[in-house]
């Protein structure tokens, strides 16, 4: 994807959370609902992911609300693909049914083990010569995306995840999907 399009992405996420934001709190105040009694609470999300590549990987992710719309989430996640961290924003959408839709933007480090074969070398290998040593690199990288958590108790709810990762705004570019189980703290 080319720095092009990156920025018109952030921009369209950006955008989206600008708008979404105040729809989402004018709707809740507006529907004659009272606001909610209980504050939000901190939730702990176990996770399995798969990556761009198809690689398996898991993780857990803490999110801490900030408000009633929006959180602030660390996340911590590996797998045979990469290594990630990052601190990221979650704001959320006008409830769907049981649901609750939410977008995600933010950063952290992303650590890649890369196949020599893609990368440039001086001379080309000789004929039928195969490497299979790795080159490991630590990025800062962006990541958006959106998810969705489904409550299946007070205490615990179904979360999937899809986040879109960029390592200064270069090739290689990836993405991670997870699916996991929260658990809500203190209640």
């Amino acid at each position: 994807m080319s720095r092009h399009l990156l920025r018109l992405a952030t921009i369209l996420v950006l955008t989206l959370i600008i708008h979404a934001v105040p729809a989402g709190i004018a709707s809740a105040q507006g529907a004659g609902q009272p606001p909610s009694s209980t504050p939000p609470r901190v939730q702990m999300t176990p996770f399995f992911a798969l990556g761009d590549d198809l690689a398996p990987g898991g993780g857990a992710a803490v999110t801490f609300p900030w408000t009633r719309h929006l959180s602030l989430e660390a996340e911590a996640s590996l797998g045979s693909d990469a290594a990630r961290s990052s601190v990221s924003m979650l704001v959320g959408l006008p409830q769907w049914g049981k649901a609750t839709i939410y977008l995600a933007g933010g950063g952290g480090v992303q650590r890649d083990e890369i196949p020599t074969k893609f990368l440039t070398f001086p001379q080309p290998l000789p004929r039928g010569e195969r490497t299979s040593a790795s080159d490991k690199k630590t990025e800062f990288a962006v990541n958006i995306g959106a998810g969705v958590t489904v409550p299946v108790t007070a205490r615990w709810a179904y979360r999937a995840d899809f986040r879109w990762y960029n390592p200064k705004a270069e090739w290689p570019e990836s993405w991670r999907a997870f699916n996991g189980l929260t658990f809500t703290l203190g209640q």
